[in-house]
C-alpha cells in the first residue's frame, strides 16, 4: 500500500474524497463510492465490468497527535473488496472505517501493493487527482512511502 503525507493548505479528507467522486462520476466504465465522515474517508474506485473483484480503495485522514506529522493529511491507496450498500449502511461502519486508519487495520484489511499492478493506470489517475486537489488547496507532499507489513517484511 502506498501512502502520501501532505502538509498545510485547506484540504480535508472530505474534499479529497469529493474530488475523486466528481472526477469519476461521468465515466460509464467506472464505479466509485465514498464512505466516511469528519476526518476519515474512504473512496472505492473500480471497473463496473468486474463487480466481484477487489477495487482500489483510497483512505484519507488526519494524522493523530501521537503520530509523526501530527495534523497532516495522510492519503493511502490499496486494494480492498467492494463494500456493498448493506455494509456501508451498517451502523458499525464508522468502527470499520476507524479500524482502516490504524496501522493494524492497514496491515490486515488491504491487499498487498503488488495487487495494485492490475489497476496500474487507474491508480496513476487516482494519484494525479489527489495530488492536483491537494496542491490546488495549498498542500505540499512531504512524505511518500510504500508501507511494509511489520511481521512479513513485504509491502502491503
Amino acid at each position: 500500500m502506498e501512502q502520501h503525507i501532505y502538509h498545510g493548505g485547506t484540504a480535508t479528507p472530505e474534499s479529497v474524497a469529493g474530488a475523486l467522486i466528481t472526477h469519476f462520476a461521468h465515466d460509464p466504465q467506472i464505479r466509485a463510492q465514498q464512505v466516511g465522515s469528519g476526518e476519515s474517508f474512504l473512496v472505492q474506485i473500480g471497473p463496473i465490468a468486474h463487480p466481484d473483484r477487489p477495487t482500489l480503495t483510497l483512505a484519507a485522514h488526519r494524522l493523530p497527535a501521537t503520530e509523526p506529522h501530527a495534523g497532516d493529511l495522510a492519503v493511502s491507496l490499496g486494494v480492498q473488496q467492494w463494500m456493498s450498500e448493506e455494509v456501508v449502511g451498517f451502523s458499525g461502519m464508522a468502527g470499520i472505517i476507524e479500524l482502516l486508519f490504524t496501522r493494524w487495520g492497514q496491515n490486515t484489511l488491504l491487499w498487498p501493493i503488488h495487487e495494485i499492478t492490475e489497476h496500474g493506470a487507474l491508480a496513476q489517475q487516482i494519484w494525479a487527482v489527489v495530488d492536483s486537489t491537494l496542491t490546488a488547496q495549498g498542500g505540499t507532499l512531504i512524505d511518500q512511502q510504500t508501507l511494509v507489513h511489520p511481521h512479513l517484511d513485504e509491502p502491503i
